[in-house]
């Protein structure tokens, strides 16, 4: 270069994705009002940063493992960001950082006294390591500092506006240190792949003033969790992936602790906390959730790792006395679940629930059609539910309803007619259904779906022309004999409300009605999949509204329209997109044909 300071205004330098790039000669370079410097993915590149950079403001270094950052001083950076570098060293002057991660690094240094400083704007911290040195990776300096300054540290974080903090893949982290709740203002807490972490210390976090979300992810030693453990300012408790964890929120492990003395107010009352969503995901171990706190909006409780994997919960809770703000039930993958509490009619504000893969349940409680909020009901995977309550379901706000796989349920809602605000209902694999309900189903279906269902019940007699508000319609199996779609013979109509139509499985289908289908003037979506018979389109042509055509393992209909010709050949082109598959999953081209 011409110039021994090239760019001496630049404000903004970003390399990435630089793979070949070793090296970077600083050398009498100044960036004087460099305000963003990052570098991505440059995993050859060696040496340093530029060491004097006043005016930056964010700082970003991801996957550049051979890279040395080092700052004596950075006056007013605000986002410093390092995920996968050798070394990091750090002096003073961080004053004015508000985002400080530090991850993937061989080792990371400092000086307690100038971090402590450092801390008292930040907003969100990021320590942790990862397995990318797991053979020379020491114990990180950043929890040996802390671990001999503890006291320094504790006394200058004291009016530090830390809001998120993070323990990233911290081996060697077995406790908590005793200075988190030295952060007035943290709100998030993240604790990931700490595999020794045993507990959460007695009051770590239980005297935090504004913690509302805690995440545990990949720590197989912890046991369990008190609700003692717990501040009450905490509204999302996450557990992810702890393969150890055998108990949550139990109260009485609290209440019977000597660690505790009056003077601490640690309620073992369930009303007094504040939590709203817990979900608990691949915990097998899992067997107790404790009492659920009145607060408690959302329970996910999802265990469907494998096969191989039994886990032992029985119950979620024994009774239901005050969860009355509860609104969303999620169980998946319980097997020894056997069934839910019976006063479940006392969730006033349930709007959803949702079961999968709970091989042990029978049934549902009677109780049900007094859950007058509930929107969403989804049973799948349920092997051995015999029948829905015998008082039916609410009929008042539900929507939705999803059935699949319950090979011994015998039959659909005796009230399924009243359910006037049903919106969807799909069923799938129920080889138990034989038939609908005489009433049929409520006129203000939107979408229905029955797949691999053995309906005895006449097609024409499901009342089909009668759902004046169905858009989507999808048939697939069980319905033998049946030679025409609709059936000419009964004279039998869809609704011209419909915009989606799926017709798969129909083995003795012929031919596609054109009385039916002259009626649907809104149909924009059509497919028919594994009807071997069908030969033709309806004779008067398909909808003028249709915009995608997808045929699939239909042979005797993918070679008519591969001959078409003449009028057949104008109307599939001026259909936007067509596609047709055969059972070899080779799909037929039909560019040839229209050009």
């Amino acid at each position: 270069m011409s110039s021994s300071n090239p760019f001496p205004a630049l404000e903004t330098l970003r390399f990435e994705d630089m793979k070949e790039w070793k090296e970077w000669n600083i050398c009498g370079c100044e960036f004087r009002l460099l305000r963003e410097l990052s570098i991505v993915n440059c995993p050859e590149l060696l040496g340093k940063l530029p060491s004097h950079l006043p005016s930056l403001q964010t700082l970003e270094i991801r996957e550049c493992y051979g890279l040395v950052v080092s700052f004596q001083n950075l006056p007013i950076i605000s986002h410093f960001e390092i995920q996968g570098c050798r070394k990091v060293e750090l002096g003073r002057g961080f004053s004015a950082a508000n985002f400080l991660m530090v991850s993937k690094v061989e080792s990371f240094l400092f000086r307690p006294k100038e971090l402590m400083q450092g801390l008292r704007k930040l907003k969100s911290l990021t320590v942790g390591n990862n397995s990318f040195y797991p053979l020379s990776c020491p114990k990180w300096v950043l929890f040996e500092g802390i671990a001999k300054h503890g006291k320094l540290l504790h006394k200058g974080v004291a009016d530090s506006g830390i809001k998120i903090l993070e323990f990233c893949c911290c081996e060697g982290l077995e406790k908590l240190p005793p200075w988190i709740h030295s952060f007035k203002s943290l709100r998030k807490l993240s604790i990931e792949n700490c595999p020794r972490l045993i507990s959460l210390p007695d009051a770590v976090i239980y005297k935090s003033l504004c913690l509302e979300e805690l995440k545990i992810f990949e720590c197989d030693s912890l046991i369990s969790i008190g609700r003692h453990q717990l501040p009450t300012t905490l509204r999302r408790l996450e557990i992810l992936s702890c393969h150890g964890l055998q108990r949550l929120l139990d109260v009485r492990e609290a209440c019977s602790s000597s660690r505790f003395t009056d003077k601490e107010s640690i309620s073992c009352d369930a009303n007094s906390s504040n939590l709203q969503h817990l979900r608990i995901d691949w915990c097998p171990s899992v067997t107790f959730l404790g009492a659920l706190p009145a607060s408690l909006k959302v329970l996910a409780f999802n265990c469907n790792i494998h096969d191989n994997v039994s886990v032992k919960l029985e119950s979620i809770a024994e009774r239901f006395d005050n969860n009355t703000s509860l609104e969303s039930i999620e169980i998946v993958g319980a097997p020894y679940l056997k069934s839910l509490p019976e006063n479940l009619h006392m969730l006033t504000n349930l709007l959803r629930i949702w079961i999968h893969c709970c091989e042990k349940l029978e049934a549902l409680p009677d109780s049900m059609h007094n859950l007058t909020s509930l929107q969403e009901l989804t049973i799948t995977n349920c092997p051995n539910v015999v029948s829905f309550p015998q008082g039916g379901l609410p009929t008042t706000h539900l929507k939705k309803i999803i059935v699949e796989s319950c090979e011994k349920l015998e039959a659909l809602p005796d009230n399924m007619h009243n359910l006037t605000s049903l919106e969807v209902l799909a069923m799938q694999d129920c080889p138990g259904i034989m038939s609908f309900p005489e009433e049929g189903f409520p006129t203000n279906l939107k979408s229905l779906s029955i797949y691999e269902v053995e309906i005895c019940t006449p097609l024409f007699n499901w009342g089909l022309h009668r759902l004046t508000s169905l858009e989507n319609l999808s048939v697939a199996g069980g319905c033998p004999g049946i030679v025409s779609f609709p059936q000419d013979e009964v004279d039998t109509k869809l609704s011209n409300s419909l915009t989606s139509l799926t017709i798969e499985g129909f083995q003795d289908l012929k031919y596609l009605s054109s009385k039916g289908f002259q009626s649907l003037t809104s149909l924009e979506y059509l497919v028919i999949k594994s009807c071997p018979k069908l030969a033709s389109f309806p004779k008067n042509g398909l909808p003028s509204s249709l915009l995608s055509l997808y045929i699939y393992n239909c042979p005797q209909l993918e070679q008519k329209c591969l001959k078409c010709k003449g009028q057949e050949l104008l109307e599939l082109a001026r259909i936007p997109k067509v596609k047709i598959t055969d059972n070899n999953l080779k799909e037929l081209k039909l560019d040839y044909v229209f050009s």
